[in-house]
C-alpha cells in the first residue's frame, strides 16, 4: 500500500533527518509535529501572534540539534526532547521580548523552571490524538474507499462489524482483513511515535 519511501518508520525518520536532512523526511516530520507544537504552545499564556515565529524557532533548533539526538530507549524519549526545546524557546522568547518590562505574564515565565505535570499530561494526550489524527491522513490515500470505510467504521467510530458489512457488502471475513491490514500500516508508521513503540 506504501511506496518504499513512504513506509519508513518515525525512528527511521529520526535518524534520517540526523544524517542525510532530506526535504522528503523534513517535510513529513513537519507535517506530523507543527500541529502538535502549536497545541503545546497554547499551554503557555502567549498571543497567537506569537505561534508561528515559536515554531519556527523551535524547529530551527531542532534541525541544529537532531544529529546529537540519542535515544535512551524509554517510552516518550524523543517527544520530551522535543518539548524540551519548545519550553526553551519560549523562556528565551519571553526574556527577549520582556527584558525591561515587568508583567504577571514576565512574572508567570520567570517561575517556571520546567512544564509542569498537569501540562505534561495535557500534552502527552493531545500528541496521541493528533498524531493518530495525522497518521490516518497519510495511510487513507494508500487504501481502497471500501476497505477504509470498513476500518474506519469498526475501528475507529465502534460500529458493529455485522453491519457495516452488510451495508458494504462485504462478508464478515472481508471487513475483519480490511480492518487488519489498515491497522497494520498505521502500526508500522507509528512505529517509534506512538508510546507502546518509542
Amino acid at each position: 500500500m506504501f511506496d518504499r519511501e513512504s513506509d519508513r518508520t518515525p525512528q527511521s525518520l529520526i535518524e534520517e533527518l540526523a544524517t542525510s536532512r532530506s526535504t522528503v523526511q523534513w517535510e513529513r516530520f513537519l507535517f506530523l509535529y507543527q500541529p502538535l507544537l502549536v497545541r503545546w504552545l497554547r499551554s503557555y499564556p502567549i498571543a497567537q501572534v506569537e505561534l508561528p515565529d515559536l515554531v519556527q524557532d523551535t524547529f530551527v533548533v531542532v534541525l541544529k540539534q537532531i544529529p546529537k539526538f540519542q535515544h535512551n530507549g524509554r517510552t516518550g524519549a524523543f517527544r520530551k526532547w522535543l518539548k524540551l526545546i519548545l519550553h526553551n524557546q519560549v523562556l528565551e522568547h519571553r526574556r527577549h521580548h520582556t527584558r525591561n518590562v515587568r508583567t504577571a505574564e514576565t512574572d508567570f515565565f520567570q517561575n517556571l523552571p520546567q512544564v509542569t505535570t498537569d501540562i505534561e499530561q495535557r500534552w502527552e494526550e493531545e500528541h496521541q490524538r493528533e498524531l493518530l489524527r495525522r497518521l490516518l491522513q497519510l495511510t487513507k490515500p494508500h487504501v481502497s474507499p471500501v476497505w477504509w470505510e470498513a476500518f474506519y467504521r469498526t475501528a475507529i467510530a465502534g460500529e458493529p462489524t455485522a453491519a457495516v458489512a452488510q451495508e458494504l457488502g462485504l462478508t464478515l471475513n472481508a471487513v475483519y482483513i480490511a480492518r487488519s491490514r489498515v491497522l497494520a500500516q498505521l502500526r508500522s508508521l507509528s512505529r517509534g511515535l506512538l508510546d507502546a513503540d518509542e
